[in-house]
């Protein structure tokens, strides 16, 4: 059964404006946005790292740097937000619970984890993917 060249044209057509709605609500990511992402999140894990030093080990807690980790998480969730959705949430219970360290019960549940090692190996995880 042959099709005429009309309707293999209107195929093609149908084609190729269902691939330019695809485009539309899938645009590629740019990789060196993807590597900054991951970098804001990494930037998070080294600043909280140095600070729980400081709080744990030399009894320094200090409620500006924590608002300081609140905002640099609250960055990272932003920027992580279309590359992986599990290091956006816990960016952004990271930053809750800095902004008030009497909600981490309370946000703990929302992420898959808030463990700088585990945040840490999913960002070396995702920097190997491709883009």
């Amino acid at each position: 059964m042959l099709m005429a060249l009309g309707e293999v044209s209107t195929i093609l057509s149908a084609l190729k404006n269902g691939l330019g709605v695809w485009d539309r609500f899938n645009p590629k990511k740019d990789p060196k946005e993807k590597l900054e992402a991951i970098e804001k999140v990494m930037e998070a894990v080294t600043e909280t790292r140095a600070y729980v030093y400081n709080r744990d080990v030399l009894n320094r807690q200090d409620r500006d740097i924590e608002r300081e980790l609140a905002l640099a998480w609250q960055k990272a969730a932003g920027a992580i937000l279309e590359f992986d959705s599990n290091l956006h949430d816990s960016s952004e219970v990271k930053s809750l619970g800095w902004a008030d360290p009497r909600s981490w019960p309370e946000w703990r549940r929302r992420a898959k984890t808030i463990d700088l090692d585990l945040i840490e190996q999913q960002c070396n995880w995702l920097r190997s993917q491709p883009s």
